[in-house]
């Protein structure tokens, strides 16, 4: 459940900063 709810806010985050480039390149969250 709390994976589930850590990808979520990943996504909720993504969609705030407009970058859906970053899901698909987890290497940017480690910058």
């Amino acid at each position: 459940a709390l994976e589930l709810m850590f990808v979520d806010a990943l996504l909720l985050a993504d969609k705030h900063l407009g970058i859906s480039s970053s899901i698909h390149n987890p290497a940017d969250y480690s910058k």
